[in-house]
């Protein structure tokens, strides 16, 4: 199941890890619960809901066949950079969470308009992007399987130390200048 990370995905990990290391920690995810995989190696659902080069917001309201909300846990502010951690909720069904989610966002590349949404915290960025009409590429720099800690299991309503998937991603601009860094996890009842 899981592989020993190429040089390539064990940078791109360490990279990922390093920018998103305060909100990892705060839910007891060592570097050690995190371990590279290939996409052949992702079960289904969890491989169609990753492996691809679009926004997760509207992959996930495809698969789940209802809007996705957005629920801010942390958030830090500095300068022209947005550090947020995610949940990603079924609008419909309790507010299931389904994605938790790590972003840095660039807020100096986005339009005025899109930053204010930004800020306010309510819609997902993938919708923003989406509805601002922002021309963007997503560039998958990587998945994972990450063994759930006990905070994290809570947030899903699973065990902990069972085993989900995610992906590292940036999301850069027509103009190439990044929107965005993302390290998301999906829930493991997805």
């Amino acid at each position: 199941m899981a592989t020993s990370p190429s040089s390539t995905q064990s940078g791109h990990a360490g990279r990922f890890y390093e920018t998103f290391a305060t909100f990892l920690c705060s839910l007891k995810i060592s570097e050690h619960d995190i371990f590279a995989v290939r996409p052949d190696e992702i079960d289904e659902p969890f491989n169609t809901l990753l492996v691809h080069s679009r926004n997760m917001t509207p992959t996930l309201e495809q698969f789940v066949g209802c809007r996705i909300k957005l629920a801010v846990l942390r958030s830090e502010h500095r300068r022209d950079v947005l550090l947020r951690q995610v949940l990603l909720l079924m609008e419909n069904f309790r507010r299931t969470p389904l994605v938790l989610g790590n972003i840095k966002i660039n807020l100096n590349n986005l339009p005025e308009s899109a930053r204010a949404l930004v800020l306010d915290g309510v819609i997902p960025f993938g919708t923003i992007l989406r509805e601002e009409q922002i021309e963007h590429q997503n560039e998958p720099a990587g998945f994972f399987g990450v063994r759930l800690s006990e905070p994290l299991s809570n947030y899903f309503g699973a065990h902990s130390a069972q085993v989900t998937y995610g992906r590292y991603r940036n999301i850069s601009a027509g103009n190439k200048a990044t929107l965005a860094q993302v390290m998301e996890i999906l829930s493991p009842l997805s």
